[in-house]
């Protein structure tokens, strides 16, 4: 084909070549207007790039894996628009899946990236341990790994959140108000706690809130990572606490909601707080107080490491390690505590 469009815009193959293959470097030089004709000459004939064949060559596939814990409490959703738009600019797939707290199933997902040979990985991980071995051949061979709050190889680049400072904003928020009864309503005992990430969550609230108080708050947890069932429920209620923090936005909007149906108001019987900021937090009645994760800038600085990495000449990756401050978002589901 490459033959037919260099006859069709009147160029030798060797320039039709080049154009084509932008990324492959040539020594030969096509002006403007020649580049123009090649385009459309090629537009006309319908041609797309073989990358399959390319890759053979290259030793570069042009496609990135994304492994996240889970899709259900929204933030992963706003992360992977801004990436993949990023890398889809530059001619990179993304390939993105969910782990859903599931290791079998965040294995399978992370065998499939390296049976696709990817350039590259983003993962956010919820039990890494028995990939290490695999994953550490992948890098060592040449591929790179972007860990996202927590990481299994050392050596590789890392960014995460400043997880300490969104929690004392939590803890700082409802302790300014007035609340002393409070409690942390973490993601599920079950599976999530068992996420480093989550599990320090609740463990530095408390620390927090004791020193800024002199209370110890209590900490709950139910079944489910991102939904509160009646269980969950009638223990705050009992506990009669004035404020709860969560440990996401998905907790607090659907503690929001139980606790209305069994006529229990935010604010006005219980303040209640959540962490991350995701879209739906903000059109929520009442729209939620919560600690703001920038998932944009973690995007964009994501895809900045990513695009880096693969474009070095260097045999290793830098071990970088990049901290987002979160921020406090003042709503309307906080209040101070009744007299």
């Amino acid at each position: 084909m490459v033959e037919q469009i260099a006859a069709d815009a009147g160029v030798s193959r060797a320039a039709a070549y080049a154009v084509l293959n932008p990324g492959k470097p040539s020594t030969i030089g096509v002006s403007a207007a020649k580049r123009k004709q090649i385009l459309a000459a090629a537009k006309k004939v319908g041609y797309v790039r073989n990358d399959l064949a390319r890759s053979l060559v290259t030793g570069r596939t042009n496609t990135i894996g994304l492994c996240v814990q889970s899709l259900r409490d929204h933030f992963f959703t706003e992360f992977f628009t801004v990436f993949d738009d990023l890398a889809s600019r530059a001619g990179k797939a993304t390939f993105f899946a969910s782990g859903e707290f599931d290791a079998d199933r965040e294995k399978r997902i992370l065998n499939s990236f390296l049976a696709k040979r990817v350039d590259a990985m983003v993962v956010a991980g919820y039990n890494l341990a028995p990939m290490k071995a695999r994953l550490r051949r992948y890098v060592d061979s040449g591929g790179v790994i972007l860990f996202l709050g927590s990481v299994l190889l050392e050596d590789q680049p890392e960014i995460a959140f400043d997880e300490t400072r969104a929690v004392s904003l939590q803890a700082e928020h409802l302790a300014a108000l007035g609340h002393t009864r409070v409690a942390y309503v973490n993601a599920s005992l079950a599976r999530d706690m068992r996420v480093e990430m989550h599990r320090n969550r609740a463990l530095f609230f408390s620390k927090v809130w004791t020193r800024l108080t002199g209370h110890v708050p209590e900490n709950l947890a139910g079944d489910n990572p991102v939904r509160v069932d009646d269980v969950l429920a009638d223990k705050v209620i009992e506990g009669r606490y004035t404020a709860v923090a969560c440990a996401n936005d998905t907790l607090a909007m659907s503690l929001i909601s139980v606790l209305g149906q069994k006529g229990i108001r935010a604010p006005d019987d219980i303040s209640v707080m959540g962490h991350d900021d995701v879209f739906l937090s903000r059109m929520f009645a009442p729209p939620l107080t919560t600690v703001r994760l920038p998932v944009a800038p973690l995007a964009r600085e994501s895809w900045r490491i990513i695009a880096e990495a693969l474009g070095s000449d260097a045999e290793s990756v830098r071990p970088e390690r990049v901290v987002i401050r979160p921020e406090l978002v003042v709503r309307l589901s906080t209040a101070a505590p009744k007299e």
